[in-house]
């Protein structure tokens, strides 16, 4: 048995102590106030860790970065998964290759433009008419 801790027989000692001290009419009124002592004391307490959870600005900060990294997880988990690993080498004339079709959110290239069509050629002379 520790310290703080009280058994039957500790109990039993101090209560009898308690009756004769005070007397059998006065016991019941020392124990709800004893009672109501105990519960305001611990309502205080827990007001008080409160107020210090709620002032620890670390905390908050910490919390709010959590937060912000959860969401931002959420929004690019499945677009990195999609992704290829090695960013776009360029095409041999210097310029970058356009982006993949199937990658997710990327824009798709416009159109080619088609080629203009080839003009026709003239009607040829006649030569028969003079």
């Amino acid at each position: 048995m520790g310290i703080g801790s009280l058994g039957f027989a500790e109990m039993a000692i101090i209560f009898v102590i308690a009756l004769i001290v005070f007397g059998p009419r006065k016991l019941p009124e020392l124990g709800r106030s004893l009672g109501t002592a105990m519960r305001e004391f611990r309502r205080s307490l827990n007001q008080i860790q409160r107020e210090i959870e709620d002032a620890d600005p670390v905390r908050t900060v910490r919390d709010e970065v959590r937060n912000a990294r959860d969401d931002t997880r959420s929004i690019l988990a499945p677009t990195e998964r999609d992704r290829p690993a090695a960013s776009p080498s360029p095409q041999p004339g210097g310029e970058p290759s356009p982006p993949s079709v199937n990658a997710p959110g990327a824009a798709s290239p416009p159109p080619a433009p088609s080629p203009p069509p080839e003009p026709s050629p003239p009607p040829a002379p006649d030569t028969e008419s003079g």
